[in-house]
């Protein structure tokens, strides 16, 4: 099933991990999501050839972030980014897209900046299946 993050309840589900891989110059960011929806329990969103990424953190509990709500960003925004972008970048910065999730915990706002974004379900519970 293909799915985007306009298809997900998202302020029924929690942020349970956040991993950071980088190979060479490839950057992925892959969040784990609990849902309380019944047929999608575990998903996995999964930003490809990253750039930046902001993510306010509380370890006081090991408890999961309430997800108010998951969006793609796009106008003044989003132009802001990628002129930020230009000046370091060879590439054509207009293909990079801006994510925001809002959590509940500290009213948080993680921004990830990213050229890709699949969600994916997640096979065997919380955490990426690939």
């Amino acid at each position: 099933m293909s799915l985007t993050i306009d298809d997900i309840e998202w302020h029924d589900a929690s942020l349970a991990a956040v991993e950071i891989f980088r190979r060479a110059t490839r950057t992925v960011v892959r969040c784990a999501i609990e849902s309380s929806d019944p047929v999608l329990r575990a998903l996995v969103v999964e930003f490809v050839d990253c750039y930046q990424i902001e993510i306010v953190a509380t370890f006081e509990s090991g408890d999961p972030e309430n997800i108010q709500s998951f969006r793609e960003v796009t106008g003044e925004k989003l132009v802001n980014v990628q002129n930020k972008w230009r000046w370091l970048l060879a590439d054509d910065v207009t293909t990079l897209r801006l994510f925001e999730i809002n959590t509940g915990a500290l009213e948080a706002s993680h921004q990830i900046v990213a050229r890709h974004c699949e969600v994916m379900e997640s096979e065997g519970g919380t955490g990426p299946h690939r």
